[in-house]
Protein backbone atom coordinates (compact mmCIF):
# COMPACT_ATOMS: atom_id res chain seq x y z
CA UNK A 1 0.00 0.00 0.00
CA UNK A 2 2.85 2.35 1.20
CA UNK A 3 5.12 1.51 -1.62
CA UNK A 4 1.97 2.51 -4.40
CA UNK A 5 0.77 5.45 -2.56
CA UNK A 6 4.43 7.20 -2.80
CA UNK A 7 4.79 6.69 -6.43
CA UNK A 8 1.68 8.34 -6.91
CA UNK A 9 3.14 10.94 -5.36
CA UNK A 10 6.29 10.83 -7.40
CA UNK A 11 4.40 10.95 -10.28
CA UNK A 12 2.76 14.18 -9.58
CA UNK A 13 5.48 15.57 -9.24
CA UNK A 14 7.35 13.82 -12.15
CA UNK A 15 4.00 15.40 -14.10
CA UNK A 16 4.30 18.79 -12.93
CA UNK A 17 8.20 18.91 -13.30
CA UNK A 18 8.76 17.34 -16.66
CA UNK A 19 5.53 16.57 -18.62
CA UNK A 20 3.86 19.94 -18.07
CA UNK A 21 7.16 21.75 -19.00
CA UNK A 22 6.96 20.27 -22.61
CA UNK A 23 4.62 21.55 -25.35
CA UNK A 24 3.36 18.46 -26.81
CA UNK A 25 2.34 17.83 -30.17
CA UNK A 26 0.42 14.96 -31.15
CA UNK A 27 2.74 12.50 -32.51
CA UNK A 28 3.07 8.79 -33.52
CA UNK A 29 4.16 6.40 -31.69
CA UNK A 30 7.76 6.43 -31.02
CA UNK A 31 8.89 10.01 -32.55
CA UNK A 32 11.95 11.45 -30.55
CA UNK A 33 12.95 14.77 -30.11
CA UNK A 34 16.50 15.81 -30.35
CA UNK A 35 18.43 16.33 -27.29
CA UNK A 36 18.59 19.97 -28.55
CA UNK A 37 15.21 20.85 -29.24
CA UNK A 38 13.77 18.85 -25.88
CA UNK A 39 16.17 21.37 -23.71
CA UNK A 40 14.98 24.36 -25.64
CA UNK A 41 11.69 23.29 -25.11
CA UNK A 42 12.17 22.81 -21.46
CA UNK A 43 14.42 25.76 -21.08
CA UNK A 44 11.57 27.93 -22.73
CA UNK A 45 8.76 26.64 -19.96
CA UNK A 46 11.18 27.54 -17.78
CA UNK A 47 11.25 30.90 -18.78
CA UNK A 48 7.34 31.22 -19.21
CA UNK A 49 6.85 29.95 -15.79
CA UNK A 50 8.85 32.92 -13.86
CA UNK A 51 6.99 35.31 -15.96
CA UNK A 52 3.60 33.91 -15.06
CA UNK A 53 4.72 33.74 -11.09
CA UNK A 54 5.87 37.47 -11.69
CA UNK A 55 2.88 38.62 -12.79
CA UNK A 56 0.43 36.51 -10.12
CA UNK A 57 2.62 37.74 -7.53
CA UNK A 58 1.67 41.41 -7.61
CA UNK A 59 5.32 42.50 -7.76
CA UNK A 60 4.62 44.84 -10.91
CA UNK A 61 1.32 46.32 -9.44
CA UNK A 62 -2.52 45.91 -11.05
CA UNK A 63 -2.83 45.23 -14.29
CA UNK A 64 -3.15 48.27 -16.34
CA UNK A 65 -5.57 49.35 -18.85
CA UNK A 66 -3.21 48.88 -21.61
CA UNK A 67 -1.65 46.20 -20.87
CA UNK A 68 -4.38 44.10 -20.18
CA UNK A 69 -6.20 45.48 -23.53
CA UNK A 70 -2.87 44.02 -25.44
CA UNK A 71 -4.81 40.77 -25.05
CA UNK A 72 -7.31 42.25 -27.55
CA UNK A 73 -5.20 42.84 -30.75
CA UNK A 74 -1.95 40.33 -30.11
CA UNK A 75 -3.10 37.90 -32.60
CA UNK A 76 -3.23 34.67 -30.13
CA UNK A 77 -7.28 33.10 -30.69
CA UNK A 78 -8.40 30.83 -27.95
CA UNK A 79 -12.03 31.33 -27.23
CA UNK A 80 -11.49 32.73 -24.02
CA UNK A 81 -11.19 37.02 -22.99
CA UNK A 82 -8.67 38.70 -24.14
CA UNK A 83 -9.16 41.59 -22.05
CA UNK A 84 -11.67 42.11 -19.58
CA UNK A 85 -13.32 45.40 -18.47
CA UNK A 86 -14.95 45.98 -15.30
CA UNK A 87 -19.05 46.39 -15.06
CA UNK A 88 -19.19 49.56 -16.30
CA UNK A 89 -22.04 51.77 -18.03
CA UNK A 90 -20.94 51.60 -21.82
CA UNK A 91 -17.85 49.60 -21.38
CA UNK A 92 -15.41 49.87 -24.34
CA UNK A 93 -12.10 48.64 -25.91
CA UNK A 94 -10.01 50.48 -28.39
CA UNK A 95 -6.78 50.46 -30.61
CA UNK A 96 -4.87 52.97 -31.63
CA UNK A 97 -3.53 52.54 -35.78
CA UNK A 98 -1.06 54.68 -35.01
CA UNK A 99 -2.22 57.58 -38.51
CA UNK A 100 -5.41 57.09 -40.17
CA UNK A 101 -6.02 54.06 -42.25
CA UNK A 102 -8.70 52.84 -44.94
CA UNK A 103 -10.85 50.54 -43.01
CA UNK A 104 -13.30 48.13 -45.08
CA UNK A 105 -13.81 45.35 -42.72
CA UNK A 106 -13.24 43.86 -39.06
CA UNK A 107 -13.51 40.49 -37.52
CA UNK A 108 -14.82 40.22 -34.11
CA UNK A 109 -14.30 37.45 -31.88
CA UNK A 110 -15.96 36.45 -29.36
CA UNK A 111 -15.13 34.50 -25.63
CA UNK A 112 -16.98 31.37 -26.18
CA UNK A 113 -16.33 29.76 -22.71
CA UNK A 114 -19.56 29.67 -19.93
CA UNK A 115 -21.99 30.96 -22.27
CA UNK A 116 -20.69 34.14 -22.03
CA UNK A 117 -20.94 35.43 -25.96
CA UNK A 118 -24.14 36.73 -25.57
CA UNK A 119 -22.57 39.64 -23.79
CA UNK A 120 -21.85 41.03 -26.95
CA UNK A 121 -24.76 40.81 -28.72
CA UNK A 122 -25.14 45.01 -28.39
CA UNK A 123 -21.92 45.76 -29.58
CA UNK A 124 -21.26 48.80 -31.61
CA UNK A 125 -18.22 49.79 -33.56
CA UNK A 126 -17.45 53.57 -33.41
CA UNK A 127 -14.54 55.14 -35.32
CA UNK A 128 -12.64 57.87 -34.64
CA UNK A 129 -9.51 60.55 -36.07
CA UNK A 130 -8.60 62.13 -32.43
CA UNK A 131 -10.01 60.27 -30.07
CA UNK A 132 -12.32 62.74 -29.12
CA UNK A 133 -14.70 62.54 -31.35
CA UNK A 134 -16.28 59.07 -32.03
CA UNK A 135 -18.95 58.36 -35.19
CA UNK A 136 -20.97 55.11 -35.13
CA UNK A 137 -20.35 52.92 -38.38
CA UNK A 138 -22.16 49.52 -37.12
CA UNK A 139 -24.34 48.17 -34.87
CA UNK A 140 -25.12 44.75 -34.23
CA UNK A 141 -28.55 43.17 -34.54
CA UNK A 142 -28.44 40.87 -30.78
CA UNK A 143 -27.42 37.85 -32.66
CA UNK A 144 -25.29 35.79 -30.38
CA UNK A 145 -21.51 34.68 -32.46
CA UNK A 146 -18.76 33.37 -31.42
CA UNK A 147 -15.64 33.08 -33.47
CA UNK A 148 -12.73 30.07 -31.98
CA UNK A 149 -15.99 27.84 -31.33
CA UNK A 150 -17.17 27.29 -34.12
CA UNK A 151 -14.83 29.28 -36.64
CA UNK A 152 -17.06 31.62 -37.81
CA UNK A 153 -16.46 34.98 -35.50
CA UNK A 154 -18.61 38.02 -36.59
CA UNK A 155 -17.47 39.76 -39.88
CA UNK A 156 -18.44 43.09 -40.46
CA UNK A 157 -18.12 45.47 -43.39
CA UNK A 158 -17.74 48.82 -42.95
CA UNK A 159 -18.32 51.60 -45.52
CA UNK A 160 -14.78 52.38 -46.34
CA UNK A 161 -13.59 55.20 -44.26
CA UNK A 162 -10.16 56.73 -43.21
CA UNK A 163 -10.00 56.61 -39.72
CA UNK A 164 -6.61 55.58 -36.86
CA UNK A 165 -9.04 54.62 -33.66
CA UNK A 166 -11.28 52.32 -33.51
CA UNK A 167 -13.37 51.68 -30.58
CA UNK A 168 -15.75 48.60 -29.75
CA UNK A 169 -18.68 49.55 -27.25
CA UNK A 170 -21.52 48.00 -25.98
CA UNK A 171 -24.71 50.11 -25.78
CA UNK A 172 -25.36 49.17 -21.77
CA UNK A 173 -24.41 48.53 -18.55
CA UNK A 174 -21.88 45.21 -18.37
CA UNK A 175 -18.95 43.73 -18.71
CA UNK A 176 -16.91 43.83 -22.27
CA UNK A 177 -14.67 40.84 -22.95
CA UNK A 178 -13.50 39.46 -26.10
CA UNK A 179 -11.01 37.30 -27.66
CA UNK A 180 -9.70 38.91 -30.94
CA UNK A 181 -10.59 42.24 -32.38
CA UNK A 182 -9.22 41.99 -36.42
CA UNK A 183 -9.16 45.35 -38.86
CA UNK A 184 -8.93 45.19 -42.42
CA UNK A 185 -7.97 47.55 -44.79
CA UNK A 186 -9.09 47.74 -48.82
CA UNK A 187 -5.55 46.84 -50.10
CA UNK A 188 -4.71 43.74 -48.07
CA UNK A 189 -7.27 41.79 -47.26
CA UNK A 190 -5.55 39.23 -44.56
CA UNK A 191 -3.38 41.85 -42.88
CA UNK A 192 -4.93 42.89 -39.67
CA UNK A 193 -4.17 46.32 -39.13
CA UNK A 194 -5.04 46.33 -35.12
CA UNK A 195 -2.27 43.14 -34.53
CA UNK A 196 0.11 44.27 -32.07
CA UNK A 197 -0.56 48.20 -32.08
CA UNK A 198 -1.53 50.24 -28.44
CA UNK A 199 -4.82 49.43 -27.13
CA UNK A 200 -6.83 50.77 -24.20
CA UNK A 201 -10.30 50.23 -22.54
CA UNK A 202 -12.84 51.78 -19.97
CA UNK A 203 -11.53 49.66 -17.08
CA UNK A 204 -9.85 46.78 -15.70
CA UNK A 205 -11.36 43.86 -13.59
CA UNK A 206 -10.29 41.30 -11.17
CA UNK A 207 -9.72 38.84 -14.41
CA UNK A 208 -7.57 41.32 -15.82
CA UNK A 209 -4.57 39.48 -16.51
CA UNK A 210 -2.34 41.04 -19.46
CA UNK A 211 -1.68 38.89 -21.88
CA UNK A 212 1.57 41.26 -22.71
CA UNK A 213 3.85 43.66 -20.68
CA UNK A 214 6.06 45.59 -21.45
CA UNK A 215 9.71 44.09 -22.91
CA UNK A 216 11.50 45.84 -19.91
CA UNK A 217 9.02 44.02 -17.10
CA UNK A 218 9.25 40.39 -18.35
CA UNK A 219 11.33 38.44 -16.38
CA UNK A 220 14.28 36.36 -17.65
CA UNK A 221 16.54 33.39 -15.97
CA UNK A 222 20.16 33.59 -16.87
CA UNK A 223 22.14 30.74 -17.54
CA UNK A 224 23.75 29.91 -14.22
CA UNK A 225 19.55 30.09 -13.01
CA UNK A 226 18.97 27.48 -15.58
CA UNK A 227 21.52 24.95 -15.05
CA UNK A 228 20.59 24.97 -11.20
CA UNK A 229 16.34 24.08 -13.13
CA UNK A 230 18.46 21.21 -15.10
CA UNK A 231 19.99 20.17 -11.90
CA UNK A 232 17.31 20.06 -9.62
CA UNK A 233 15.61 18.21 -12.30
CA UNK A 234 18.63 15.81 -12.60
CA UNK A 235 18.08 15.28 -8.50
CA UNK A 236 14.80 14.67 -8.43
CA UNK A 237 14.94 12.10 -11.42
CA UNK A 238 17.35 10.01 -9.69
CA UNK A 239 15.08 9.33 -6.65
CA UNK A 240 15.18 5.20 -6.58
CA UNK A 241 11.73 5.47 -5.56
CA UNK A 242 11.46 5.78 -9.36
CA UNK A 243 12.28 2.74 -10.70
CA UNK A 244 9.87 2.87 -13.70
CA UNK A 245 10.15 4.47 -17.04
CA UNK A 246 7.22 5.38 -18.61
CA UNK A 247 4.34 7.66 -17.42
CA UNK A 248 0.69 7.60 -18.34
CA UNK A 249 -0.77 11.15 -19.10
CA UNK A 250 -3.66 12.55 -20.88
CA UNK A 251 -4.09 15.59 -23.10
CA UNK A 252 -7.29 17.20 -22.83
CA UNK A 253 -8.98 20.26 -24.19
CA UNK A 254 -10.83 22.31 -21.07
CA UNK A 255 -14.50 21.90 -21.59
CA UNK A 256 -16.35 25.80 -22.53
CA UNK A 257 -18.02 25.39 -19.23
CA UNK A 258 -14.83 25.77 -16.70
CA UNK A 259 -17.58 25.93 -13.73
CA UNK A 260 -16.24 22.81 -11.23
CA UNK A 261 -19.38 21.32 -11.10
CA UNK A 262 -20.04 21.35 -14.53
CA UNK A 263 -16.69 20.51 -16.28
CA UNK A 264 -17.26 16.73 -16.54
CA UNK A 265 -20.79 16.98 -18.05
CA UNK A 266 -20.40 16.21 -21.62
CA UNK A 267 -22.37 18.56 -23.52
CA UNK A 268 -19.67 21.45 -22.45
CA UNK A 269 -16.76 19.10 -23.63
CA UNK A 270 -14.83 20.30 -26.26
CA UNK A 271 -12.61 18.16 -29.04
CA UNK A 272 -9.12 17.45 -29.22
CA UNK A 273 -6.74 15.52 -27.09
CA UNK A 274 -5.95 11.86 -25.94
CA UNK A 275 -4.03 9.16 -24.07
CA UNK A 276 -0.87 8.88 -24.06
CA UNK A 277 2.57 7.40 -22.61
CA UNK A 278 5.76 9.49 -21.93
CA UNK A 279 8.93 7.08 -22.21
CA UNK A 280 12.38 7.65 -21.58
CA UNK A 281 11.44 10.29 -19.74
CA UNK A 282 14.51 10.55 -17.66
CA UNK A 283 16.89 10.88 -20.38
CA UNK A 284 16.91 13.90 -22.62
CA UNK A 285 14.97 12.25 -25.25
CA UNK A 286 11.57 11.23 -24.15
CA UNK A 287 9.47 9.34 -26.41
CA UNK A 288 5.38 10.40 -26.48
CA UNK A 289 3.10 7.11 -27.65
CA UNK A 290 -0.75 7.96 -28.44
CA UNK A 291 -2.70 5.13 -27.36
CA UNK A 292 -5.85 6.50 -27.97
CA UNK A 293 -6.02 6.21 -31.67
CA UNK A 294 -8.73 3.62 -31.32
CA UNK A 295 -11.22 7.03 -31.44
CA UNK A 296 -11.51 7.97 -34.91
CA UNK A 297 -14.19 10.42 -33.70
CA UNK A 298 -14.06 13.91 -32.39
CA UNK A 299 -14.00 13.56 -28.61
CA UNK A 300 -12.97 14.67 -25.11
CA UNK A 301 -10.59 12.40 -22.58
CA UNK A 302 -11.22 12.42 -19.25
CA UNK A 303 -8.44 11.04 -16.02
CA UNK A 304 -6.89 7.80 -17.46
CA UNK A 305 -5.67 4.81 -14.45
CA UNK A 306 -3.69 1.99 -14.57
CA UNK A 307 -4.92 -1.43 -13.75
CA UNK A 308 -3.03 -3.29 -11.06
CA UNK A 309 -1.41 -5.14 -13.49
CA UNK A 310 -0.63 -2.01 -15.68
CA UNK A 311 -1.33 -4.14 -18.46
CA UNK A 312 -4.97 -2.25 -19.22
CA UNK A 313 -6.22 1.58 -18.69
CA UNK A 314 -9.54 3.25 -17.42
CA UNK A 315 -10.66 6.13 -18.89
CA UNK A 316 -13.90 8.27 -19.53
CA UNK A 317 -14.45 9.24 -23.40
CA UNK A 318 -17.26 11.59 -25.12
CA UNK A 319 -18.11 12.65 -28.72
CA UNK A 320 -18.08 16.01 -29.59
CA UNK A 321 -20.98 17.16 -30.82
CA UNK A 322 -20.81 21.17 -31.42
CA UNK A 323 -24.71 21.97 -31.09
CA UNK A 324 -25.14 20.60 -27.58
CA UNK A 325 -23.59 22.73 -25.50
CA UNK A 326 -26.36 25.47 -27.11
CA UNK A 327 -29.74 23.66 -26.46
CA UNK A 328 -31.88 25.35 -24.36
CA UNK A 329 -33.56 22.10 -22.57
CA UNK A 330 -31.24 19.76 -21.82
CA UNK A 331 -34.19 18.25 -19.54
CA UNK A 332 -35.53 16.76 -22.48
CA UNK A 333 -32.46 14.43 -22.87
CA UNK A 334 -34.59 13.22 -26.46
CA UNK A 335 -32.09 16.12 -27.74
CA UNK A 336 -29.31 14.81 -26.87
CA UNK A 337 -26.90 12.00 -28.55
CA UNK A 338 -26.02 9.25 -26.08
CA UNK A 339 -22.13 9.08 -26.92
CA UNK A 340 -22.11 12.78 -25.78
CA UNK A 341 -21.99 11.96 -22.24
CA UNK A 342 -19.01 10.44 -20.71
CA UNK A 343 -18.88 6.64 -20.18
CA UNK A 344 -16.44 4.51 -18.96
CA UNK A 345 -13.98 2.43 -21.06
CA UNK A 346 -11.38 0.39 -20.78
CA UNK A 347 -8.50 -0.52 -23.07
CA UNK A 348 -4.95 -2.24 -23.47
CA UNK A 349 -1.91 -0.54 -22.47
CA UNK A 350 -1.08 -0.69 -26.16
CA UNK A 351 -4.37 0.87 -26.79
CA UNK A 352 -5.44 -2.42 -28.38
CA UNK A 353 -8.85 -4.32 -27.18
CA UNK A 354 -10.58 -1.13 -26.51
CA UNK A 355 -13.98 -1.70 -24.82
CA UNK A 356 -17.09 0.35 -23.11
CA UNK A 357 -17.93 -0.01 -19.89
CA UNK A 358 -20.99 1.79 -19.62
CA UNK A 359 -23.86 3.38 -20.92
CA UNK A 360 -26.93 5.26 -21.17
CA UNK A 361 -27.58 9.31 -21.15
CA UNK A 362 -25.51 9.88 -17.55
CA UNK A 363 -21.74 11.50 -17.76
CA UNK A 364 -19.71 8.50 -15.59
CA UNK A 365 -16.04 9.21 -15.18
CA UNK A 366 -13.22 8.93 -12.92
CA UNK A 367 -13.10 5.36 -12.68
CA UNK A 368 -10.86 3.67 -10.33
CA UNK A 369 -10.24 -0.45 -10.52
CA UNK A 370 -11.08 -2.04 -6.97
CA UNK A 371 -8.65 -4.92 -5.60
CA UNK A 372 -11.66 -7.66 -5.64
CA UNK A 373 -12.38 -6.64 -9.45
CA UNK A 374 -14.77 -4.19 -9.32
CA UNK A 375 -14.68 -0.51 -10.41
CA UNK A 376 -15.79 2.36 -8.42
CA UNK A 377 -16.41 5.40 -10.64
CA UNK A 378 -18.70 9.09 -10.16
CA UNK A 379 -22.13 9.42 -12.18
CA UNK A 380 -25.28 11.76 -12.84
CA UNK A 381 -27.05 8.57 -12.52
CA UNK A 382 -28.36 10.39 -8.99
CA UNK A 383 -31.28 11.73 -11.96
CA UNK A 384 -32.38 14.64 -10.57
CA UNK A 385 -30.96 18.23 -11.58
CA UNK A 386 -32.40 21.47 -9.08
CA UNK A 387 -31.21 24.00 -8.06
CA UNK A 388 -32.50 25.32 -4.50
CA UNK A 389 -34.49 28.68 -4.16
CA UNK A 390 -37.55 29.91 -3.40
CA UNK A 391 -39.27 27.97 -6.21
CA UNK A 392 -38.38 24.78 -5.32
CA UNK A 393 -39.22 25.78 -1.85
CA UNK A 394 -42.49 26.77 -3.31
CA UNK A 395 -42.90 23.51 -5.35
CA UNK A 396 -43.25 21.51 -2.11
CA UNK A 397 -45.75 22.94 -1.09
CA UNK A 398 -47.84 21.72 -4.57
CA UNK A 399 -46.61 18.47 -4.41
CA UNK A 400 -45.81 16.81 -1.21
CA UNK A 401 -44.00 13.91 -3.21
CA UNK A 402 -41.17 15.93 -4.83
CA UNK A 403 -38.19 14.22 -5.28
CA UNK A 404 -35.38 15.16 -2.68
CA UNK A 405 -32.27 16.53 -4.25
CA UNK A 406 -29.22 18.95 -3.30
CA UNK A 407 -27.46 20.78 -6.38
CA UNK A 408 -25.31 23.76 -5.22
CA UNK A 409 -24.72 25.11 -8.49
CA UNK A 410 -26.42 25.12 -11.62
CA UNK A 411 -30.37 24.60 -12.56
CA UNK A 412 -32.30 25.58 -15.28
CA UNK A 413 -33.20 23.64 -18.05
CA UNK A 414 -30.35 25.45 -20.21
CA UNK A 415 -27.73 24.34 -17.56
CA UNK A 416 -28.78 21.58 -15.40
CA UNK A 417 -26.44 20.12 -13.36
CA UNK A 418 -27.02 16.92 -11.11
CA UNK A 419 -24.86 15.69 -8.37
CA UNK A 420 -21.88 13.02 -9.01
CA UNK A 421 -22.35 10.03 -6.90
CA UNK A 422 -20.36 6.50 -6.02
CA UNK A 423 -21.22 3.56 -8.34
CA UNK A 424 -19.52 0.24 -9.10
CA UNK A 425 -19.41 -2.26 -11.80
CA UNK A 426 -17.61 -5.41 -12.28
CA UNK A 427 -15.11 -6.29 -14.41
CA UNK A 428 -17.47 -6.79 -17.22
CA UNK A 429 -19.26 -3.31 -16.89
CA UNK A 430 -22.65 -5.54 -15.00
CA UNK A 431 -24.13 -5.48 -11.55
CA UNK A 432 -24.63 -1.55 -11.27
CA UNK A 433 -24.74 -0.70 -7.93
CA UNK A 434 -25.21 2.96 -6.21
CA UNK A 435 -22.94 3.28 -3.04
CA UNK A 436 -22.98 6.84 -1.67
CA UNK A 437 -24.59 7.23 1.28
CA UNK A 438 -25.91 10.66 0.79
CA UNK A 439 -27.42 12.57 -1.71
CA UNK A 440 -24.19 14.49 -2.61
CA UNK A 441 -21.49 15.31 -4.64
CA UNK A 442 -19.03 12.85 -3.73
CA UNK A 443 -15.39 13.69 -4.81
CA UNK A 444 -13.68 13.98 -2.01
CA UNK A 445 -15.43 10.25 -0.96
CA UNK A 446 -14.02 8.95 -4.77
CA UNK A 447 -10.70 10.15 -3.31
CA UNK A 448 -11.37 8.71 -0.15
CA UNK A 449 -12.23 5.20 -1.78
CA UNK A 450 -8.97 5.76 -4.60
CA UNK A 451 -6.48 5.50 -1.75
CA UNK A 452 -7.41 3.60 0.63
CA UNK A 453 -8.63 0.64 -1.67
CA UNK A 454 -4.26 1.06 -2.75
Amino acid sequence: MARVFWTNVCWLLLFLAVVLVMPFQASQAGSTAGKGRFRGQVEADYQLQVQVRTADSGAKGAVSVKVDAAGGCDGIITGQWGFHTGLDDRPWWQVDLGRGQDIVRAAIWNRCDNNSAARAKNLLIRLSDDAKTWRTVYRHDGTVFYGHKDGKPLIISVPRQKARYVRIELGGKGFLHLDEVEIFGPDNAIRNLARGKPATQSSTSKWSSGSQAAEADIAVLDDIELGKRWAGRRELLSDPLLDFDAILFTKRVPGSFTHMSDQYLGWWSRPGGGIYILRDFKTDSPRVECISGAFKEEGNFLRPTLSYDAKKVLFAWCKYYPEVAGIENKLDKSKIPEDSFYHLFEMNIDGSGVRQLTGGKYNDFDGRYLPDGRVVFLSTRRNQAIQVGRESAAMTLVDDEMPEVYVRCGGGASRPCAVYTLHTIDAGGGNLTAISPFEMFAWAMSHHVNITSL
